[in-house]
């Protein structure tokens, strides 16, 4: 007897960080070495396999993996098949195994990689090359997800003399906590409105540009509306996206370069795509500036 408790998912459907949540790496190693099998798997015969791999002081115990395989089952990555006697006889991976393992690689690339130096040599090079001509002396930082660095919201703020950041009181307060800066103001979103007045900021940063909701409880279009009508005229609007990831025709790093690009805060954007959006939002001017893969888009509101 199949014991299903997966729920049916779109097949374009991503998982969520909520779903991830509680998973230990070794947890993750099993799932891998599941995913090798076509169908189910006795249990005993995978957690050979897995300690197999393991130095004999770090052997993995049964009770230990039935524990974890358990946990899996609970979360939908895993189905148990039963004998006659209701006793599981084997385990097989859920579709959902795979995506789980797919956001994880995902997240754990972007944590090896040095976002902070890369960000200090763009920051050097967008102000190089549009060669701002204004005083941008109040600014709204606009981070569009929680894997925004906050060093790096420190860094772009450095460079004004009244930097804001859109966040909500808890958001804040955890930003204030991992280092913010003491000069940082706080903007937040109430009844869907930006607390500041019409025409109050200089320039606005948003750290990412994609189709997706943002972090604010409000629809992406209604967040870029309140961001113009916080612009003064002639405001700067600043605003990063990822660029299509070339292929290598190497499987290896091309389905690495896959895994990264269906992150929901790496998507991908072409300047044709970019410059519509902006448009249709009345922005002009528009400029844009390629880095190392990363595509700026400098804009100015009439």
């Amino acid at each position: 007897m199949n014991d299903k408790r997966m729920v049916p998912r779109k097949n374009n459907e991503k998982i969520t960080l909520d779903e991830l949540m509680g998973l230990s790496m070794a947890e993750l190693v099993f799932l891998q070495h599941l995913l090798n099998y076509s169908g189910s798997v006795v249990r005993f015969a995978l957690l050979q396999e897995i300690n197999a791999y393991m130095v004999r002081e770090k052997k993995i115990s049964p009770s230990s993996f039935y524990h974890s395989l358990n946990k899996l089952h609970e979360k939908g990555f895993v189905t148990f098949e039963k004998a006659e006697d209701e006793k599981i006889s084997a385990v097989k991976a859920t579709p959902l195994a795979r995506l789980a393992l797919a956001e994880a690689s995902r997240i754990l690339l972007i944590g090896a990689i040095d976002v902070y130096s890369f960000s200090k040599r763009l920051l050097n090079q967008v102000l190089k090359q549009f060669q701002v001509d204004q005083e941008l002396n109040t600014v709204l930082l606009v981070p569009m997800d929680l894997f925004v660095s906050v060093k790096i919201i420190n860094l772009v703020g450095s460079f004004t003399n009244n930097p804001y950041v859109l966040a909500s009181e808890q958001q804040f307060d955890r930003l204030k906590i991992r280092g913010l800066a003491e000069n940082m103001e706080q903007s937040k979103l109430s009844g869907g409105r930006i607390r500041e007045p019409n025409d109050y900021f200089d320039a606005v940063v948003l750290f990412r540009w994609g189709p997706s909701e943002p972090m604010y409880r409000i629809s992406r279009e209604k967040l870029i509306e309140e961001l113009v009508r916080v612009l003064k005229p002639g405001g700067l609007f600043f605003v990063s996206g990822m660029k299509k990831i070339v292929k290598t025709h190497h499987f290896l790093l091309d389905g690495i370069a896959e895994a990264l690009s269906n992150a929901y805060f790496l998507q991908e954007i072409s300047e044709e795509d970019l410059k519509d959006d902006l448009e249709k939002f009345g922005f002009v001017d528009i400029t844009f500036l390629e880095y190392e893969g990363l595509l700026v888009s400098r804009a100015r509101i009439p």
